[in-house]
């Protein structure tokens, strides 16, 4: 089991492109949203509707429409500005889902670097050092083995030559 273990943790980590290609979806994810343009049109939209319920107030000052058409059209805009905003909120949601989503693909390459060039020459003792490192649970079916693996990642503004701690970010199989 051990040596069906390590190979499969040793065929991941000698490729990026395969650990990369489990986090690409976040990737298509985040870029199905719609960017700045629909970040200055939805902007545009929630100032249009300000404009519209200053209107509305001056409309009422002025005497052009009454109180009950005040309060009902005031409502109408009130509800589309919410949505509007709710629009704004997932925008920004997926904006930052992607910038996640980048940094773990851009250490998840920096692992597999660092790791897969010693891969074929570890020893007994650095093999089971990566497996402490990337595996976090091994669960056992009556004809399969599902490997949970776990990449550290450093965090996005550190110096690999500096003497300081530097952060670490765990990347799990389940996202």
């Amino acid at each position: 089991m051990e040596q069906a273990v390590w190979e499969h943790v040793a065929g991941l980590l000698g490729d990026p492109a395969q650990l990369a290609a489990q986090y690409e979806r976040f990737l298509a994810e985040a870029r199905d949203g719609r960017g700045e343009a629909a970040d200055d049109r939805l902007r545009a939209r929630i100032e249009r509707l300000d404009r519209a319920d200053r209107r509305l107030i001056e409309a009422y000052q002025a005497e052009v429409i009454g109180l009950e058409e005040l309060s009902g059209q005031r409502k109408a805009l009130a509800e589309q500005r919410r949505l509007a905003e709710q629009q704004q909120e997932r925008q920004l949601r997926l904006t930052e889902q992607k910038l996640r989503a980048e940094e773990a693909l851009a250490g998840l390459v920096a692992f597999s670097e660092r790791v897969g060039s010693r891969l074929q020459a570890a020893d007994s003792a650095e093999r089971q050092a990566i497996l402490r490192l990337v595996v976090e649970r091994i669960i056992v079916h009556d004809d399969a083995l599902e490997i949970q693996h776990v990449i550290p990642l450093r965090g996005p503004d550190t110096n690999p030559e500096s003497k300081e701690p530097q952060p670490v970010r765990r990347l799990r199989t389940d996202g």
